[in-house]
């Protein structure tokens, strides 16, 4: 059995075989090591959390 990641909004378990979504934070620095974060959510739980976000320029 796979572990099920954990929901970054609500803590909750994000079952792989359900609607999810998966954000890759990708940190980039001018004097050190580039950082990679993989984040999970539910569709729910991202549409709340993003609502009032601008639109990427």
């Amino acid at each position: 059995m796979t572990e099920q990641p954990t929901c970054a909004v609500c803590g909750s378990k994000v079952p792989p075989d359900e609607d999810h979504v998966h954000v890759v934070a990708n940190a980039k620095r001018m004097r050190d090591r580039d950082g990679r974060e993989d984040y999970y959510a539910h569709p729910s739980c991202w549409r709340e959390e993003t609502a009032e976000w601008r639109d990427p320029a």
